[in-house]
């Protein structure tokens, strides 16, 4: 084994075949170590050290460097499985390529590029832990499965392979492969998993998160408490984009490792975004805007008042099915197209469906839809608005306003409504006309005693007839109806008057 030294000047040094020691010390040096495991040494100012063939250590300056060191210095690892380390003391600023191989690459205080080439490498921007001395990184995974470690702010390419991303930095890039990210910074991180199916995780602050193509996982802002360690704190309003694929999306939660603690907390506004594909959304807490997009989604609002879509109007030729559910908290939820299923959850919520109405801040709830839908307005006072196609209208617990019918006509249609506890109003017409008079009608469930019929016209236009029975059990049903139209069936009631329980608008 050889060693070599340079001296103040600026040198050429050129190792062996075998495995060499070769130390720059001051000035501009050039450092080969051609084959052999090497250990490379550039010293103080400006170097290139490439290690040729075989497993070697590049090191940027150990030898008299300081923190006013400002150098611009190269390493190239080449083939073989070689360890390339950055400055610990001066800023100088790095480009260390690993070359072929499985590779390690410590950057230094400086603003760094590291390149892992082919091979599973990992890349890290930690020279020391002292926060204020890391520098503006870039990290290229490049082929392999890779392992970046960020610090402060980076950005890291993941590049082809299953990469790992990690630490503090502020853009990630997946690229192929099923990758996972994950930041722990505070400051307003962007996070893209691109290719493959993916796992994205942000710290606190404003958040973007994109999954790209792939069946994706992605969560807004992570609030880890590890009982012996260190604290990440959550929240923040996050951006997330799953993209194609089926994906899962969290707004945000919080996690206590210690005690095995599960529970939602300290998140912001999160808007998140399906995409392409089946997909599940949970916004959690606080106001959140859900987009399920393409695809039969799955959409959890959390709590607080919530903004929920499942198919985008622009996609009006599209029949897709999704389930969107408010949970605690005034919601809205938009269904589109398709056969949706909106459950709205705890709280006075606004369910949509078309695509075709504006949307009002109101303490109470709403609901419009078409094609054959599902509605739960659970508890609250919720209304709930059917539009085309043969809809369930449940309006659970509250005092809720039911309308089959909507703003676009099928009077072909035969919905079923379902008022649930408290005081309730049914919709059998607007001040454009009654509802139902082709060869549909209202099916109206569970009438109670003090439940209102809203109708069109003047009351002189209606007529009962209970001498049939049509639907549920044995018992006789009210037909309601409009000059000569079935409009709508009381099911199993008779007990009803037109003078009493029918309201003209």
């Amino acid at each position: 084994m050889a060693l070599i030294k340079g001296d103040s000047f600026d040198n050429n040094l050129l190792g062996t075949p075998n495995n060499d020691t070769i130390l720059g010390f001051e000035g501009k040096d050039t450092l080969l170590g051609l084959g052999g495991n090497d250990s490379l040494d550039g010293g103080q100012d400006s170097d290139l050290l490439e290690g040729g063939q075989g497993d070697d250590t590049l090191y940027s300056g150990t030898l008299d460097d300081d923190y006013s060191s400002f150098d611009l210095d190269t390493l190239r690892g080449g083939a073989g499985n070689d360890l390339l380390y950055g400055e610990e003391l001066g800023y100088a600023s790095l480009l260390l390529d690993g070359g072929e191989g499985n590779d390690t690459l410590i950057g230094g205080r400086g603003n760094d590029t590291l390149m892992g080439g082919a091979g599973d490498d990992y890349l890290s921007a930690y020279p020391s832990y002292d926060e204020g001395l890391w520098g503006d990184d870039i990290f290229y995974g490049g082929s392999g499965n890779d392992t970046l470690i960020g610090a402060w702010n980076n950005t890291l390419y993941g590049g082809n392979g299953n990469d790992s991303l990690d630490g503090w930095f502020s853009v990630g890039y997946g690229g192929d492969g099923d990758d996972i990210l994950s930041t722990e910074s505070n400051g307003n991180d962007s996070l893209y998993g691109e290719g493959g199916n993916d796992s994205l995780n942000s710290g606190a602050s404003n958040d973007t998160l994109k999954g790209g193509s792939g069946d994706d996982t992605l969560n807004g802002g992570q609030y880890y408490v590890y009982a012996r360690y260190r604290l990440y704190t959550g929240g923040g309003s996050d951006f997330l984009d799953g993209g194609a694929g089926n994906d899962v999306l969290y707004g945000g939660f919080s996690f206590e490792e210690g005690n095995f603690v599960y529970g939602w907390d300290d998140v912001d506004n999160d808007t998140l975004i399906g995409g392409a594909g089946n997909d599940t959304l949970y916004g959690e807490e606080d106001s959140d805007s859900l987009d399920g997009g393409r695809g039969n989604d799955l959409l959890y609002g959390g709590g607080e008042r919530n903004f929920l879509i499942g198919d985008p109007p622009y996609f009006s030729l599209l029949d897709l099915d999704d389930t969107l559910i408010g949970g605690a908290g005034d919601d809205t939820l938009y269904g589109d197209n398709g056969s949706d299923r909106l459950d709205g959850g705890r709280g006075n919520d606004w369910l949509y469906g078309g695509g075709k109405q504006n949307i009002v801040d109101t303490p109470n709830g709403r609901v419009e839809l078409d094609a054959n839908d599902t509605l739960i307005g659970g508890a609250g006072n919720d209304t709930l608005i059917g539009m085309l196609g043969n809809d369930s209208l449940s309006g659970g617990d509250g005092a809720d306003r039911l309308d089959g019918y909507g703003s676009d006509p099928d009077p072909d249609a035969i919905d079923t409504l379902s008022g649930g506890r408290g005081v309730d109003t049914f919709v059998l017409g607007n001040a454009s006309g009654a509802y139902y008079l082709g060869d549909g009608r209202a099916i109206i469930e569970d009438w109670k005693a003090n439940d209102l019929l809203e109708v069109y016209g003047s009351l002189d236009d209606y007529s009962l007839d209970t001498t049939a029975n049509l639907v549920g059990s044995s018992a006789v049903d009210t037909q309601i109806f409009y000059n000569s139209d079935l409009i709508a069936i009381l099911q199993d009631i008779t007990n009803i008057s037109i003078s009493d329980d029918f309201v003209v608008v």
